[in-house]
């Protein structure tokens, strides 16, 4: 019933406008009747002034700038600044009237020229990222911590907290989300917690090591408990973890640890582990796919788990089996490390699983400085997946450069290595005890079974390079004792006599500050990038000090000076990071010891280096010889949020400019690809209606926040709808309006931001915008309805004046009109420059130009709307 109002001549009309390039819809002029008739709809011009925001990385995507980093119980991301975004405002004639770009902490001052009000565009987002859900509406600034959309609006130049909010959907995550790791039991038997899950804001901040004890009654140490996600049955001894976050899957690698069983389909089995169903499953088996021993053979007696095949298994450690697991960005491909033939192999989460599908790259033969002397001293284990690129940590077993760390870093695209090393460094410096009486200095690899057993445990640290996190570009290297995977809690291990006794771990954590484009420099003397707050000169670390210092048992205690596991988990944009650790309580008097847990140490700041808090998971059968593996955070994939405005385009030319205003009370309706109706919105006084993702049904569908119960969809179709009858109706918010140009590109500035993407449905009576959904956090905030007056059924007129810049009509000048149909008239200026039309059919777009043989103008043709009397097409001719 609406676009009956509209014929083919729309379309030839917005062909018109096209021709008359960029200046045609710029110069548009209504009538006083017109301007009188929307006076209500109006905002004043205040002067112009200083416009003020940031733009900042919105890590947990709620919109607000938050820099606190919460607290050590509930921590939370620090949000940064986003440098180089350009700002730019443009005023109510669309001319751009200043622009300026980020500072490195993300704020900005614009210094607007003319006359408000303006339009503040945001471009030149850094490739990337993508607006995150605002917190405000994008009309007259907000607060310090709050954001709009990318275009937004303001009556003057003095306008403060005129804010955006940015993020990438691969550094998102919720402020507490679950962390998944696995727990090792001893022998073959079934046990339901191969694989755990928990909440990162799980534990005590009060560890015992701050403070030297705390009561024995004090057990939130332990809580919330730990839910099982797989049995050993499921899944065996696992060591590297990815995480499926748009599928929800957990993947696990096989691993090969003394003493306990290896999963159903052994040495070369990728695990998936569904968290919401608890169940694990087989993958991929790399045995099946390449051949019998691809990843070694099983080295396990399971006829006596107490001695475990003696020095076969021993040696096995490290060698036999995976290593670390990372996936790529997009969730596409797992890399995985093969601990047997020391190759990194790429294999994709979806499709079939072959020899084809599978690809694989040897381990590089380095000629550095650093080598390790021998091809076959370098032992790979660590995988990492960052900005685009794979990175993999090795070490030097044995020879020349025994007790080296190395970096490599490998094009996920092509599998080709760095020939040599971008980082490399000695292990060989001073370490605290691994146990009263037993040295915690990294040794050398053994073949067979080797222990120093000074106070009835076992000890021989060997470094495995497990685990490499970035903390916004620094490296956090972790480093498991091999020791403690050789080892049990009162086994036989020792294949030489009937004693039993413990094993004892000897882990570390490693910082090196830097950014893959500059490179690192290793922590030294517990320092790192100019931060570190950890005790000097103490003999302990690179140069003499460590910066994750307080990686101990307790700092007034000496015999557990090591007690990483080699695990470690970076959430972007917090300050803080986690780590597996055994015994990760100090609690006097009681018996927590030969314990497994967590603890959480800090990056940056005052305290940087030291531990917030501790967590204990398991009392289990492995005692202090790893009996945690790694982690991985559960983090959702980021959610999408997608709307903007409906607003009333005063002169019709398709642009949201500055001063016209939004409309309020308009139903918006979201539509899912089977045209089901998934979520309502109703716009607010400013005329903005968002969508966003949510778990439950929207308990308030009035508002201008349309809910979508289980979420939008990725790159999946929707359509949004003005389609409420009523609406349209006398007395509705569209009754006798009909939609503007759509997507006019000609304005300067960001074009899809600042134009119309409505048209009419099938129906001919409603408006849409039919859209397909981006990657997880791709946020769209650009779909916009813009409307105007719908024409009257009386013919219309034309006219104007021409005069010279001294206010003087010109006769004689030329005039022509040209309606959409193509029809043509003309007229001349009689004596004091003036000139009329009569009778031109309203509702459409037409097209006047002036020529005169003594004088120019600097904007000859113009477009004019045709929805009442035209009396001011006037032009002034240039000097």
């Amino acid at each position: 019933m609406f676009k009956n109002l509209l014929t083919a001549r729309t379309v030839l009309g917005s062909l018109a406008v096209c021709i008359t390039v960029i200046t045609a819809v710029l110069l548009s002029t209504h009538s006083d009747a017109q301007i009188a008739r929307n006076d209500s709809d109006r905002q004043l011009a205040p002067l112009a002034g200083t416009i003020t925001g940031r733009v900042f990385q919105d890590f947990n995507g709620n919109g607000l700038y938050e820099t606190s980093g919460g607290t050590a119980a509930a921590p939370t991301a620090v949000d940064v600044g986003v440098q180089g975004v350009t700002v730019t405002a443009y005023d109510s004639a669309g001319v751009a009237q200043g622009n300026t770009t980020t500072a490195a902490n993300g704020t900005y001052g614009l210094a607007a020229t003319g006359t408000g009000p303006y339009r503040i565009e945001f471009t030149t987002i850094p490739s990337g990222y993508s607006p995150s859900a605002r917190s405000t509406d994008s009309v007259l600034g907000g607060s310090g911590t709050n954001a709009g959309s990318t275009v937004q609006f303001v009556d003057n130049g003095n306008t403060s907290d005129v804010n955006l909010a940015v993020n990438r959907g691969k550094d998102y995550c919720e402020d507490n989300p679950d962390i998944a790791s696995q727990l090792y039991s001893y022998g073959g038997t079934n046990a339901p917690d191969a694989m755990i899950m928990f909440s990162y804001r799980s534990g005590s901040t009060r560890t015992g090591t701050e403070n030297g004890s705390f009561p024995g009654s004090f057990m939130d140490f332990t809580m919330p408990g730990y839910t099982s996600l797989a049995s050993t049955d499921e899944i065996g001894t696992t060591f590297g973890l990815a995480f499926d976050r748009v599928n929800r899957m957990i993947y696990a690698a096989a691993f090969m640890k003394r003493h306990a069983k290896f999963g159903p389909n052994g040495t070369g089995a990728i695990y998936k582990v569904d968290p919401a169903s608890s169940t694990g499953s087989l993958y991929v088996d790399l045995n099946a796919v390449f051949g019998a021993g691809t990843a070694g053979a099983d080295a396990h007696n399971p006829s006596n788990w107490d001695r475990d095949n003696n020095n076969t298994a021993w040696e096995a450690v490290g060698k036999r089996s995976l290593g670390g697991m990372a996936i790529s960005d997009d969730m596409a491909n797992l890399f995985v490390m093969n601990l047997w033939d020391r190759m990194l192999y790429k294999i994709p989460t979806s499709g079939p699983l072959n020899n084809t599908t599978i690809t694989r790259v040897a381990f590089p033969s380095p000629n550095d400085a650093n080598a390790c002397g021998s091809q076959a001293n370098y032992r790979p284990f660590a995988v990492s997946y960052h900005e685009g690129k794979v990175y993999v940590g090795a070490v030097c077993s044995n020879g020349t450069n025994s007790r080296w760390a190395h970096v490599f870093e490998v094009d996920p695209n092509t599998l080709t290595y760095t020939q040599n090393p971008i980082l490399s460094f000695s292990l060989r410096f001073q370490r605290g005890l691994a146990d009263p009486g037993n040295s915690g200095n990294w040794r050398s690899w053994s073949t067979m079974f080797s222990a120093v057993n000074a106070n009835g445990a076992w000890t021989w640290p060997q470094p495995m390079f497990t685990d490499i996190d970035f903390d916004n570009g620094n490296l956090i290297m972790s480093f498991r004792d091999r020791m403690g995977d050789q080892t049990g809690y009162q086994t036989l291990s020792n294949p030489n006599n009937n004693a039993r006794s413990k094993g004892i771990t000897a882990g570390d954590i490693i910082r090196a500050c830097g950014d893959p484009t500059n490179g690192w420099t290793l922590e030294s003397n517990g320092r790192c990038g100019g931060e570190g707050s950890a005790p000097q000169g103490t003999n302990e670390g690179p140069d003499g000090g460590e910066f994750y210092y307080q990686e101990n048992y307790h700092p007034n205690s000496i015999p557990h000076s090591e007690v990483g596991v080699g695990s470690a988990s970076q959430i972007p944009g917090h300050t803080e990071f986690i780590a597996g650790i055994f015994d990760p309580i100090y609690l006097s008097g009681t018996n927590v010891y030969d314990s497994q847990g967590f603890r959480w140490f800090v990056n940056t700041g005052s305290v940087a280096g030291s531990q917030n808090r501790g967590y204990q998971v398991n009392d289990g059968g492995f005692g202090k010889a790893n009996g945690v593996g790694n982690t991985v955070p559960l983090c959702e994939a980021a959610p999408i949020e997608i709307g903007n405005r409906v607003w009333r385009d005063l002169n019709d030319n398709g642009v949201q400019d500055p001063g016209e205003p939004g409309i309020a009370g308009v139903t918006v309706h979201l539509y899912d690809s089977n045209n089901v109706l998934v979520g309502t919105a109703v716009t607010d006084a400013n005329g903005e209606y968002y969508f966003v993702s949510s778990t439950v049904a929207d308990p308030n569908p009035g508002d201008n926040i349309g809910q979508v119960n289980g979420g939008i969809k990725f790159n999946a179709g929707y359509t949004i709808k003005l389609d409420r009858p009523e609406d349209w109706n006398t007395g509705g918010p569209l009754f006798g309006l009909r939609k503007t140009i759509m997507d006019v590109a000609s304005q300067p500035g960001f074009a899809e931001g600042s134009d119309s993407d409505a048209d009419y449905d099938n129906s001919g009576n409603y408006l849409q915008i039919p859209i397909t959904t981006g990657n997880p956090g791709d946020n769209n905030h650009n779909y916009d309805f813009g409307l105007t007056l719908a024409p009257s059924a009386a013919p219309v007129s034309v006219s104007g004046r021409i005069t010279t810049a001294n206010g003087n009509g010109i006769r004689n000048v030329r005039v022509t009109l040209t309606e959409e149909s193509g029809a043509m008239h003309y007229a001349l200026t009689g004596t004091f420059g003036y000139f009329t039309f009569e009778n031109i059919e309203s509702g459409q777009g037409v097209v006047l130009s002036v020529s005169a043989k003594r004088y120019t103008f600097s904007q000859p043709t113009r477009f004019i709307s045709l929805d009442d009397n035209i009396t001011d097409a006037d032009w002034v001719a240039n000097p």
